[in-house]
């Protein structure tokens, strides 16, 4: 049996869909058909060009932020990672990196930092299992993996951001110690930002500010719990919205400041709204290829910490199911996808994900999903 895949060749040219074998599942290993793949942020660092992983001659196929069903499990698999009975037709979600076991960081529990978590995005879309990506009618779920059974009250809708957006949300705001009380400014209300308001919130935030360009993102973000919103069209300088988070903290400044954008040019107004003692934290950023002017004293003179976060400890993963399951009536989780497209029309989703893009902020896209079975 053969079945499609997205493949990327590189930056500037589009999406190919090709037919490849559907592997069977090696022992440890499982299966899946893809319900819902979203566009991720980096996925789109990755096709403009603004650095990431090495694409191999063969192509590679992009996407990590999704929900699959069960097709067939590997010899040995029954459960998933906390032991709840699983079996065909059940959904998981599953971190999209697979830690080693065997290194000094996994040893100490870190499989965040394990520096070979990665090793499956350098093979070629040629090379066997060939479905190492959610943009396709597959994924090959790799022994050795964390991966958690889907309540079935959740909609695919909910849960398709869960192993990147919401899980790197709540886990970066306990890397940066945020605490009930405290207030937070969030640069970017896409999909992170929307996440970071609810999750926020839901600790007991004193006060959640959200900073983006886009009026219909802001307006969710209200949705989701957001206090305040600066909006770029009115507030646009830095040193105007510098000055309004300040306005609405007293003078202090935030407790903690989230980076979401992945655009550096927002870091040096994000670390003025730090109030002193605070945390700047730093999730969006992954592009190797982007530099800022940085002053350390802009942390110094604060004795404020600047905390960088990439990736998320599986646990964080779990509980980004029972922050869904708790949210679920009170909260438009849903809403996160806004735009779904046909696995055919990938290179259009992609288009329409570019939010700097005039029409592309038009059409108010927090994310983009490819849902191959449409």
């Amino acid at each position: 049996m053969h079945a499609r895949a997205a493949v990327f060749f590189g930056p500037g040219r589009p999406f190919e869909l090709r037919e490849y074998p559907v592997p069977d599942p090696a022992p440890g290993a499982v299966l899946l058909k893809i319900r819902l793949s979203n566009v991720c942020g980096s996925d789109l660092h990755q096709t403009r060009g603004d650095g990431g992983n090495p694409i191999p001659p063969g192509g590679r196929v992009l996407g990590h932020e999704m929900v699959g069903e069960i097709v067939k499990l590997g010899e040995g698999v029954s459960t998933d990672s906390l032991g709840q009975p699983i079996q065909e037709g059940d959904r998981l979600v599953y971190t999209y990196f697979y830690p080693c076991r065997r290194c000094w960081h996994c040893t100490q529990g870190n499989f965040s930092l394990c520096t070979t978590r990665l090793a499956h995005y350098k093979e070629s879309a040629d090379d066997w299992p060939h479905f190492s990506g959610g943009f396709a009618d597959y994924y090959y779920l790799r022994p050795g993996h964390f991966a958690f059974k889907v309540p079935d009250d959740l909609s695919d809708e909910m849960v398709s951001s869960a192993n990147c957006a919401l899980s790197q949300v709540i886990y970066s705001l306990q890397r940066g110690q945020f605490k009930y009380g405290d207030t937070i400014v969030i640069q970017g209300a896409g999909g992170l930002g929307l996440y970071a308001v609810a999750v926020a919130r839901e600790m007991g935030a004193e006060k959640v500010i959200a900073v983006d360009g886009i009026p219909q993102r802001l307006e969710l973000a209200r949705q989701y719990g957001a206090d305040e919103v600066v909006c770029l069209e009115e507030f646009t300088t830095p040193e105007s919205r510098v000055q309004r988070v300040l306005d609405l903290t007293e003078g202090r400044g935030a407790e903690m400041v989230l980076e979401v954008v992945g655009m550096p040019q927002v870091i040096p107004e994000g670390l003025q709204m730090v109030q002193p003692g605070g945390a700047y934290v730093d999730v969006g950023v992954v592009s190797g290829k982007f530099s800022i002017e940085f002053f350390p004293a802009a942390l110094l003179r604060r004795n404020a910490r600047y905390v960088a976060v990439n990736h998320y400890e599986p646990f964080a993963l779990y509980q980004a199911l029972r922050f869904l399951s708790r949210n679920q009536k009170r909260l438009p989780l849903d809403r996160i996808i806004s735009h779904t497209f046909p696995l055919e029309r990938i290179n259009e989703a992609f288009d329409q994900s570019e939010w700097f893009k005039k029409e592309a902020g038009k059409a108010g896209v927090t994310r983009a999903a490819i849902a191959p079975g449409l």
